[in-house]
């Protein structure tokens, strides 16, 4: 079968894939699966999934069985997590061990590894205990959320600009859902996704593909009928004049978001001008924000900017004092006014390209990265090598970067004050 990049990939049955990445670079197995839904009103109960699924199944009924199961796997590590992906709600899995050809003896750890993940994703043991017990840490982590005050105000600024919109919705859910929340709904949850929600698996290391194949049909038997592709993230445009929201907290530093949209996506021929201009203007230390904002004007503690290739949205956040709340936020304008009418140094352009790469080439040397990258691009729909990302990088210029900056447009202002 063709390659995907450095991906075999495989069709095993009606919404399950498997992507293969054969490699003598990492002396680690890394196995990942991502089950796919809509981003929706039951992320509650879908937040509390893989919590409960990594409490115990059926072989391993315990969290002690199961760290004893890992031991034996020389110190496997072993995860589950929800995920946000634009508006998507991941239920993922995790496991990584030393690969057999590395380990003191040949113990089948690919074929123990699946055989393991697989009870845990299929075969849970959904007990009222462990759901009453995952309920209290969920609750304890949505009301902690306020506690890291960038990261509220942050998730603040996507509820107001996207509201209406699947984005909006926190991918921990709601902490009043959870009394409503039994057994018999996550029992209900756990078999929907099982028999809907289209699955992607990774298995990245000194492997034979074809053999990778054969383990995971005869490890993961699912019972699907037809799967429900989620929809694609919807991508709208920035009102013809910004909003403000300015909340109150008791915090000693005030914590300024702007959120923006492009409409450009990881599809478009357009993104890379756009992740360029993202690199100029805030991505990294030698950006327009941090060297105008923050060291020459001194109006913020920090200050930072990021994308989503979802939805096409760029994020500006920084710490700030109150006082310098009105300069921060006229600073922060002017410095995309400048990038956006082309007012880009040499020294900006060359930092940026040269960071850029650098990130790029970077990710080739995690089996996480890779995989985790691989995965976001077919989710995107477009899939890219790091050379033809490397390659428009190396050939972007300054009117490249201007035209994609003319396509930001502030949607919200967002601030957290004191």
């Amino acid at each position: 079968m063709k390659k995907v990049l450095d991906f075999v990939p495989f069709d095993l049955g009606p919404g399950m894939r498997l992507f293969v990445c054969p490699t003598a670079k990492f002396k680690t197995l890394s196995i990942r699966a991502f089950f796919h839904r809509s981003l929706a009103r039951d992320a509650t109960v879908i937040a509390l999934l893989p919590q409960i699924l990594r409490r115990g199944c059926t072989g391993w009924p315990t969290m002690r069985k199961i760290t004893l199961f890992l031991e034996d796997l020389y110190g496997a590590s072993f995860g589950t997590d929800v995920i946000k992906a634009g508006e998507q709600h991941l239920v993922s899995f995790s496991i990584e061990a030393v690969n057999d050809k590395f380990a003191p003896s040949k113990i089948g750890v690919l074929e123990k590894a699946m055989t393991f993940l697989a009870a845990v994703m299929t075969k849970p043991l959904i007990k009222e205990e462990f759901v009453a017990q995952e309920k209290e840490n969920l609750k304890r982590r949505i009301e902690g959320l306020i506690n890291d005050r960038g990261s509220y105000a942050l998730e603040r600024c996507i509820q107001k600009m996207c509201a209406g919109e699947a984005y909006a919705i926190y991918e921990l859910g709601w902490v009043e859902d959870l009394p409503e929340i039994t057994p018999a709904e996550v029992l209900r949850k756990h078999r929907e996704t099982l028999e809907s929600a289209p699955l992607d698996l990774f298995v990245l290391g000194d492997v034979d593909p074809a053999k990778v194949a054969k383990v995971v049909s005869s490890s993961i038997r699912l019972k699907r009928r037809e799967t429900a592709s989620p929809s694609p993230a919807a991508v709208l445009s920035a009102p013809p004049k910004p909003r403000e929201i300015i909340e109150k907290m008791t915090v000693e530093q005030g914590k300024l978001v702007i959120g923006a949209r492009s409409a450009v996506t990881w599809s478009d021929d357009d993104v890379f001008a756009l992740s360029f201009a993202n690199g100029v203007l805030g991505a990294f230390p030698h950006s327009k924000l941090f060297a105008n904002v923050r060291e020459k004007a001194g109006l913020a503690y920090s200050v930072h900017s990021t994308l989503d290739y979802a939805k096409g949205l760029l994020f500006i956040t920084a710490g700030i004092d109150a006082d310098n709340y009105a300069k921060a936020v006229a600073l922060i304008k002017e410095q995309l006014w400048n990038l956006q009418q082309g007012f880009i140094t040499k020294d900006e352009m060359e930092k940026t390209r040269a960071s850029l790469i650098a990130r790029v080439r970077a990710r080739e040397d995690s089996p996480g990265a890779k995989i985790g990258v691989m995965h976001e691009m077919l989710n995107l729909g477009a899939v890219r090598s790091s050379d033809e990302i490397i390659r428009h990088y190396e050939a972007m210029t300054r009117q490249n970067v201007a035209r994609a900056a003319g396509k930001i447009g502030i949607d919200t202002v967002y601030f957290l004050a004191p």
